[in-house]
């Protein structure tokens, strides 16, 4: 039998190899592709496999979680250990929960990667080649010092990484609802500072609520359903209380609540034609619908029927 015999360097211990048919076996049912063998690499970086089928040729592939192999040779490789940076998040307080943070890394040639902390305000970026990154940490509502870090990463390294959050804009949550009590989902709602120019909006969950993040404390804002020319939005016609003016301090409003009026899909008209000697002028009658943004735009005609009822 055929036996092959590799190595990876710098030595590393534990790479996973595998090796694979490079084309159809006569004597085995091994096709191209199919592995024929794997095995783990010694404590010097050599690894021995064997043995294989001599009718065929074979490719050999190198892994380990952390690392970066480059193959050099048929049968030997280059190994490079990966970097890490582990990222902590404080609030305030050190035991405040904070909701997940968006964290963008960036660095050189193009590099970019963005994500979510997890629960507890930890991520880790793992399998990072060695170069300068940046890395920022974004939350509406939330300052975070420092802004930016700057993190020159060698090979292998693992750096940790910590951001403080303030709070520096608040929320206000409501709910949408028809008016048989069920909640409306798709309504557009928005909230307006006139006097300072502040704005933000949402939209109506599954359960008809909403909430409107980023709100600036000392500031008062107007709050109301607007319809929208949207389909991906519900149809409203109109809501009630028409609006809701809130103050806002240093903390989250909740409670705010309207009723909304669906826009009706369709509209019926209906009417009653009468006159003097209506009998001899009907099979002659006929109702026109004008368009009341144009009157000169005939909508529709309809012929009035021998019960004037159109």
């Amino acid at each position: 039998g055929l036996y092959l015999e590799g190595s990876v360097s710098p030595a590393t211990p534990d790479v996973h190899i595998t090796i694979l048919a490079a084309g159809n076996s006569k004597y085995a049912m091994l096709k191209k592709g199919d592995i024929a063998t794997e095995t783990k690499t010694n404590s010097d970086g050599s690894f021995f496999a064997g043995p294989l089928y001599e009718d065929i040729g074979y490719e050999v592939e190198a892994s380990k979680a952390g690392y970066h192999l480059k193959q050099t040779g048929p049968y030997s490789f280059a190994c490079q250990k990966l970097g890490q940076i582990l990222v902590h998040i404080y609030g305030e307080k050190d035991t405040e929960m904070l909701p997940t943070v968006l964290l963008s890394l960036s660095g050189e040639g193009g590099y970019r990667k963005n994500s979510v902390s997890g629960s507890g305000g930890t991520f880790s970026f793992d399998n990072l080649f060695p170069r300068s990154y940046y890395l920022r940490a974004l939350l509406k509502e939330y300052k975070f010092t420092p802004s930016t870090v700057a993190i020159d990463l060698n090979s292998g390294e693992s750096r940790a990484v910590e951001f403080r959050a303030t709070r520096v804009a608040f929320s206000a949550m409501g709910s949408v609802t028809l008016l048989t009590g069920q909640p409306k989902e798709g309504v557009f709602v928005e909230a307006r500072s006139e006097s300072r120019g502040y704005y933000e909006e949402a939209t109506t969950d599954s359960f008809g609520r909403f909430r409107l993040r980023g709100l600036i404390p000392g500031s008062s804002y107007s709050i109301r359903v607007v319809a929208k020319d949207n389909p991906r939005l519900a149809a409203v016609e109109r809501a009630s209380p028409e609006s809701v003016s809130i103050d806002v301090d240093e903390e989250d409003i909740s409670g705010i609540g309207f009723v909304v009026f669906e826009r009706p899909e369709a509209t019926i008209l209906s009417c009653h034609v009468e006159g003097k000697d209506i009998d001899m002028l009907q099979p002659h009658l006929s109702v026109e619908i004008r368009s009341a943004v144009d009157p000169s735009r005939i909508e529709s005609v309809v012929p009035v029927p021998l019960s004037y009822h159109v």
